[in-house]
């Protein structure tokens, strides 16, 4: 996407309007984003409807579709995050509002229209914008204390977070035996699925309640002797994706694991 105006007379514009702005440590803070780098829609809960307050924009650390910002004039596709200066001269609509205010004041009566609201999602002592990027953007760079905007709160679920960061510790396991392609077909959910994590054994789909990792891990680590299985299990399920939803489930894949060690590895 081409801009009217470049990084540099961006810049100027900012410095034209805001003559105190100088480089903070903060600029070359990482602009996160939420789908990837914390899932935040499965790791927190709505505590409460959203609700009209003041904040002070240098709590914001993300916003959500950060990602459309990923390939743009100024900087290379995105190999790791992006910061709050690269945001700055990335703003689709930012030359628009270089035309329309050439003072300070204009522009922070502009941060507070609220006609098209500008929103966000607390969580702990930061925020996250959904709507308004633009202006909340500004905001922050104009060091602006108190912006008003629609905020709606959201607690960590400790438990599902813990169960996650549990499984993520897996990742080596799974993709050594061979049980997944690799680690960001993992990380990008391909191989995940709520409760369950999708593993490959010799072809097969095995659906592993995340609760019964550590006891699946022990089961196959354990497993010997799969040489003599064909003559002591029956073949295993025809449905595919086989379950594991209790530890007796196991059981259901004993062949498919002798058959996975003896072909896949």
């Amino acid at each position: 996407m081409s801009f009217r105006y470049s990084a540099k007379q961006r810049l100027d514009w900012l410095k034209s309007i805001f003559p105190e702005f100088k480089e903070e440590p903060w600029h070359a803070e990482p602009v996160y984003h939420p789908e990837i780098d914390f899932f935040y829609d499965n790791f927190f809960e709505e505590e409460s409807k959203s609700e009209l307050i003041e904040i002070d924009p240098s709590k914001i650390i993300s916003i959500k579709y950060s990602y459309g910002y990923n390939g743009n004039p100024y900087r290379e596709p995105r190999e790791d995050m992006i910061n709050w200066m690269d945001l700055f001269y990335s703003l689709r609509r930012l030359d628009d509002v270089i035309d329309n205010f050439k003072s300070k004041e204009d522009l922070i009566v502009h941060i507070h229209r609220n006609l098209d609201k500008k929103r966000v999602r607390k969580y702990g002592d930061h925020y996250v914008t959904t709507s308004g990027q633009h202006r909340l953007c500004l905001a922050k760079l104009l060091g602006l204390k108190r912006v008003k905007v629609s905020v709606t709160k959201y607690n960590l679920n400790k438990l599902f977070f813990t169960r996650e960061r549990r499984t993520e510790n897996n990742y080596n396991f799974y993709l050594a035996q061979n049980f997944v392609k690799d680690k960001y077909n993992m990380n990008d959910r391909e191989c995940t699925n709520n409760d369950y994590i999708i593993l490959k054994l010799a072809g097969k789909s095995v659906f592993v309640n995340k609760k019964l990792q550590a006891n699946f891990i022990e089961y196959y680590n354990n497993f010997k002797n799969h040489q003599i299985l064909n003559f002591l299990y029956p073949e295993s399920e025809k449905t595919n994706p086989i379950r594991i939803e209790k530890l007796d489930d196991l059981k259901k894949i004993r062949r498919l694991i002798g058959k996975h060690k003896k072909e896949f590895l």
